[in-house]
């Protein structure tokens, strides 16, 4: 499909925004050298976030011609994905531990079934039969919802998801919501906190140092 024509000889060039330079002399190791752009780090600096949104208007006024055609490449590459999905599961013990995802869902969904549920493969592995009216397998615990995560924040990502070694232990740094699946599936949350920043202490154990964990073992 062909896209919309081009911009003709008598439209105004459209200039890429060009962020200062601000040389930084670093230094490690013994070797040195200068970052003009080190300034760019800094993600609240008022000038970093003009800078940004500068980048954004540009890049909308470019492809400006373009809208039609974007729009239809996303809505080609959004049917081919199977939104509502999951992954294989990873046996550990008497549990298989595996993700899925939810159509209509920004993030993945972290669960657990006993071995020997929610499906006709060898020690019930097959993700593709019995279904829970939320798309997951029958026997199902939800571990860890990352849209529940996810609620009032701006951006949200999972840096990394341990099992403990007896399936006891659930660690995070958030537990506004995640607590409640973890205690439902019968695991301890513990609240990562090295600040001392929840106001909610009186219903889940914390830490403030990951090694501390294992004094729950």
């Amino acid at each position: 499909m062909a896209g919309e024509p081009p911009p003709g000889p008598g439209a105004p060039i459209v200039r890429p925004p060009e962020p200062e330079r601000r040389p930084v002399r670093l230094e490690a190791h013994g070797d040195v050298r200068v970052d003009d752009w080190y300034w760019l780090r800094d993600k609240d600096d008022p000038a970093v976030i003009g800078h940004l949104e500068a980048e954004n208007a540009y890049t909308e006024a470019v492809l400006s011609g373009t809208e039609r055609l974007r729009q239809v490449l996303y809505d080609e590459m959004v049917a081919r994905i199977e939104e509502t999905d999951l992954s294989v599961p990873v046996r550990k013990g008497s549990w298989l531990y595996y993700g899925r995802t939810v159509e209509g869902s920004s993030y993945g969904i972290h669960c657990r079934r006993p071995v020997g549920t929610g499906g006709t493969g060898p020690d019930g592995a097959d993700p593709g039969v019995s279904r829970t009216r939320d798309g997951g397998p029958e026997g199902e615990q939800v571990l860890l919802d990352e849209n529940e995560l996810a609620r009032g924040h701006e951006y949200f990502a999972v840096g990394n998801l341990e099992v403990s070694p007896d399936h006891a232990v659930y660690v995070g740094d958030t537990v506004r919501y995640d607590i409640r699946g973890a205690r439902n599936a019968g695991i301890i949350p513990i609240h990562f906190d090295p600040y001392d920043l929840c106001e909610t202490r009186n219903d889940h154990e914390h830490v403030r140092a990951i090694a501390e964990v294992e004094l729950f073992f």
